[in-house]
């Protein structure tokens, strides 16, 4: 009997120590490991918005680069009709993609007095943008999102052409189909969360406003933030519509009026605990 007491108190003892031990463990993975893995996450999360955004850049580079060299032609300086024409009709020829166009642009005299391939966007330029570009220094201006007479929506990119006196004497305007950047920006869906590009006034450029205010940040929410003041890359606490979030904006750093933003909720970053934040949600 007094040896089975010493054996059970020993069991007790190692049944007690155990626990103790396992119960450290665990507070250890609790207070140290998960924090650790949140801010990994979040870590994570700026360098993917930031690398993104330098996407979008190039991307908008790429465009600016064609647009700037069409506006150096002699021709197109010198705003010779006659020789505008056949470089319109190869450009356009150029962007033609499974028998469509997938650009299309148009050559306008300051104050509208001449118009080269008109149709392509005279029902879509906007007044106020269109002298925006004249007055701004601006080298081009990219307009709002619109839907073309084929129901798709596009954006425009206005490109003054300085005449050989240096001074604005017309434009040249694309209409770039939005799919084009949202193909750029909807690759990156993180932790379940929603990533878009808006203007500093926070005219949202790349997905449904009304989706975007009812399923993942309310309006008012986003509002807050002062985007006049961002210059680089931050994150701030927002309300979610899951709850308390963080919302991850970059400047585009080729126009300095876009942002890209990723709002995700607390709760989803609190899910990468004790997983390697390697992987991203499609």
């Amino acid at each position: 009997m007094k040896n089975k007491s010493i054996k059970s108190k020993i069991t007790l003892f190692v049944i007690i120590v155990s626990t103790l031990i396992f119960s450290s463990i665990l507070v250890y993975v609790n207070i140290e490991i998960a924090p650790d893995n949140e801010a990994k996450a979040s870590f994570y999360m700026q360098q993917i918005i930031e690398t993104k955004s330098s996407e979008i850049s190039r991307w908008i580079d790429k465009k600016v680069i064609e647009y700037r060299t069409i506006a150096t032609l002699p021709s197109v300086k010198s705003m010779d009709v006659r020789r505008i024409t056949p470089i319109i009709e190869e450009i356009t020829e150029s962007h033609i993609k499974n028998g469509q166009n997938s650009e299309e642009f148009s050559f306008i005299g300051k104050n509208g007095f001449c118009w080269i391939n008109s149709d392509a966007t005279k029902d879509l330029i906007r007044y106020d943008e269109y002298m925006l570009a004249y007055e701004s220094e601006l080298e081009f201006i990219i307009g709002d999102v619109l839907t073309n007479s084929s129901n798709n929506k596009v954006i425009l990119f206005y490109y003054p052409i300085k005449g050989y006196t240096e001074k604005k004497e017309s434009l040249i305007c694309f209409a770039v189909p939005l799919v084009d950047l949202e193909s750029l920006v909807n690759t990156l869906q993180l932790y379940t969360g929603k990533t878009w590009i808006m203007n500093r006034d926070q005219t949202i450029i790349t997905t449904n406003d009304n989706y975007l205010y009812s399923q993942y940040i309310s309006e008012e929410s986003l509002s807050k933030i002062d985007y006049a003041k961002i210059n680089t890359a931050d994150v701030f606490d927002v309300e979610t519509k899951n709850g308390n979030g963080k919302l991850y904006v970059s400047p585009i750093t080729s126009y300095s009026d876009w942002i890209l933003c990723s709002v995700v909720s607390d709760k989803q970053l609190n899910k990468t605990k004790l997983y390697p934040v390697s992987r991203t949600n499609k």
